[in-house]
C-alpha cells in the first residue's frame, strides 16, 4: 500500500507544511504504509497552456517533471496534499501542477484512492485552502477523509496539536482505504459530474478522442 504526499511549500526544512506532511505519513506508516514526498516546488512543472492535448490523446506534449510526479500519485493508495496559504490558496507551485491534471479531473482517474490535506497559515484562509486540495482530489475521483489545518504555527502549542491531528489523520488514511469507506455525498457529487460532463465529453468525441474512449469503456457513455 503506498501513500503519496505532495509538499507545495518552497521553503525546505524550514517549513511547518512540511513537518504537517511528514507527521501523516509517519501516521500512515505506522498502520503499514508506504511512503512518499514528493517536493513539488522542487520539480520542474510548467504551467498548463490549454491545449487541450491530454484530452485528444490522453497525453502532455510538454517535456518536464510532471509525468513523473502524475504517474506516482495514479500509482499509490492514498495521497496528502500539502501546501501554507499563499493568498488564500495553494502555493503557485502546487496550482501549476493541479492546473496539469485536467483529463483527470475529467476522467475521474483517481476512482478508488483516498485523500486528505494538511495546510498552514499565518492568520486565515486555512480551511478554505484545504477544502480546494480536498476539493482536487474528490472531484478527480477520490474519496476525501479530512484535512488538518493549523493557524500561527509558530506560536507554542499549536503545531505540536496539529502534528498529532495529523499523524492520527494519517492512520484513518489508512483504514479508510484497508476498509473501502464510502462517502456517499462525495460519491453523488461525482456522479452528477459525470452525468452533465458526458454530454460534452459527445459532443467533442473527435477533438476529446481519449475521454470520449474512456467514457465509453466506463460505460458511462455509450459509442
Amino acid at each position: 500500500m503506498k501513500v503519496i504526499g505532495i509538499q507545495g511549500s518552497p521553503r525546505g526544512r524550514n517549513s511547518f507544511t512540511l513537518k504537517l506532511l511528514e507527521s501523516a505519513l509517519e501516521g500512515a506508516e505506522s498502520a503499514g504504509a508506504e511512503t512518499e514526498i514528493i517536493d513539488i516546488t522542487k520539480r520542474k512543472i510548467n504551467f498548463c497552456t490549454g491545449c487541450c492535448h491530454c484530452y485528444k490523446t490522453g497525453e502532455c506534449p510538454q517535456k518536464d517533471d510532471f509525468d513523473k510526479v502524475y504517474e506516482k500519485i495514479l500509482d499509490a493508495d492514498g495521497i496528502i496534499m500539502a501546501s501554507p496559504v499563499y493568498f488564500n490558496s495553494v502555493t503557485a507551485q502546487l496550482k501549476a501542477f493541479m492546473d496539469r491534471t485536467g483529463d483527470c479531473r475529467h476522467c475521474l482517474l483517481l476512482e478508488g484512492k483516498y485523500g486528505m490535506s494538511v495546510v498552514t497559515t499565518a492568520s486565515s484562509g486555512g480551511d478554505s485552502t484545504a477544502e480546494f486540495m480536498n476539493d482536487f482530489m474528490n472531484m478527480s475521483g477520490a474519496f476525501t477523509i479530512g484535512c488538518v489545518s493549523v493557524a500561527m504555527p509558530q506560536i507554542p502549542g499549536n503545531m505540536e496539536e496539529a502534528c498529532k491531528k495529523s499523524r492520527d489523520m494519517g492512520v484513518d488514511l489508512i483504514d479508510a482505504i484497508k476498509t473501502g469507506r464510502q462517502f456517499p455525498e462525495q460519491k453523488a457529487r461525482q456522479k452528477a459530474f459525470i452525468d452533465v460532463f458526458k454530454y460534452a465529453v459527445m459532443n467533442f468525441k473527435e477533438e476529446w478522442a481519449s475521454e470520449y474512449e474512456y467514457f465509453v469503456k466506463k460505460g458511462w457513455i455509450k459509442a
